[in-house]
């Protein structure tokens, strides 16, 4: 999960959007909620907010991992951690992926209006959960059985653990594991973006995986 918000983020939203008052985001232009999708794809590295799913434009029904550009279609969706308020505080506004054809709901698509017991926006958010090889993602037993029991709820209200999400996980703990028997240090740059500042698809898992078992 990862929703961390910048400065830079802010000042766009602030002086953009929010400045136009009573606009809700269903009122705002096309163009206008591109440019606040592009806002949020950049702080989020390009990947969902709560699976780390990778996010983009959709080309042959597979996702160009970047920005929107123009008006071809993305497979993103606004998703609110907390229920939606009036005043689209921009600390509440995050992108989530939006489930293919197929694919079991998940993320916002499963939230609905519910609010998270854990938000992505939390600095400490992903200490609440735990990874298995096989992508499986469970409550961090290390945290208290209260911290436990939000981190399930949590997995619960977004679907975290469907079939589609572990295969997905599992692949990239695969792929990181495999990485890191030739590069030890590819662990420590995990958080780094690429060359078109995104995140590799799902890291925060790998980032967990790995982490945990090498402290």
């Amino acid at each position: 999960m990862n929703c961390f918000k910048t400065a830079g983020g802010r000042g766009f939203y602030i002086g953009h959007i929010q400045s136009r008052k009573g606009r809700a985001y269903a009122g705002l232009s096309v163009r206008q909620k591109r440019a606040l999708h592009n806002v949020l794809l950049q702080e989020q590295g390009c990947v969902c907010c709560y699976c780390g799913a990778p996010l983009g434009m959709v080309k042959h029904g597979r996702v160009r991992q970047g920005l929107l550009r123009s008006n071809r279609p993305g497979n993103v969706r606004v998703a609110h951690p907390r229920p939606r308020d009036p005043a689209m505080d921009y600390d509440n506004i995050c992108l989530s992926c939006a489930a293919g054809p197929g694919e079991e709901p998940h993320c916002a698509a499963s939230q609905g209006g519910r609010a998270l017991p854990v938000s992505p926006a939390q600095a400490d958010c992903l200490s609440f959960f735990a990874f298995g090889t096989d992508g499986s993602i469970y409550p961090n037993p290390n945290r208290t059985a209260q911290e436990q029991e939000m981190a399930r709820e949590t997995i619960e209200i977004l679907g975290l653990d469907s079939k589609g999400l572990r295969q997905k996980r599992a692949a990239i703990l695969k792929y990181v594991h495999q990485c890191l028997l030739g590069d030890r240090g590819f662990l420590s740059r995990l958080t780094r973006r690429d060359g078109s500042s995104c995140h590799l698809p799902f890291y925060f898992a790998a980032l967990s995986y790995y982490g945990r078992r090498k402290a």
